[in-house]
């Protein structure tokens, strides 16, 4: 017999302006600081608690991420497409994310992941184009939600 098969519940996008080679993904309920990346052991991914913040490696404007919610871990990524990744948890005071743009802004309320509590969260990271006027995303990420198993 076969294990079981996850599904993705649903999914959204959204383009995200980089702001000194930084965005950020936050629960809004959260009052963390900042984490920033190759503090906590990731050369571009700074995990806390409820938010993580990525960092390109060049200088970009814009990215279009991707986020999806899973009723269980998400299938592994194709490395060929996605060739920086890494599943990491978070605690969601609210279950809802906002993006930090740090000096463009916020974008409150981008994706509801569920509802509060502990989730696994795979984060990757993927080049694009150059785009000298940007109008097309330079780069792609995408953010996999599931509920963290109790153990």
């Amino acid at each position: 017999m076969g294990g079981a098969v996850s599904c993705m519940l649903f999914s959204a996008e959204a383009d995200v302006v980089v702001d000194h080679h930084l965005f950020g993904l936050c629960d809004g309920a959260s009052g963390e600081s900042r984490p920033f990346p190759r503090h906590f052991g990731h050369a571009w991914l700074g995990v806390g608690t409820s938010m993580v913040y990525f960092e390109a490696a060049g200088d970009i404007y814009k990215v279009r991420v991707r986020f999806e919610s899973w009723d269980a871990p998400a299938p592994p990524l194709d490395e060929a497409t996605w060739p920086v990744n890494e599943v990491v948890e978070l605690s969601l005071p609210s279950g809802v994310l906002s993006v930090d743009q740090l000096t463009a802004g916020s974008l409150p309320d981008v994706f509801t992941v569920g509802t509060l509590g502990r989730y696994g969260a795979r984060l990757a990271w993927r080049d694009g184009e150059e785009d000298l006027d940007c109008v097309k995303p330079e780069a792609f990420a995408l953010a996999q939600f599931w509920p963290a198993v109790a153990g």
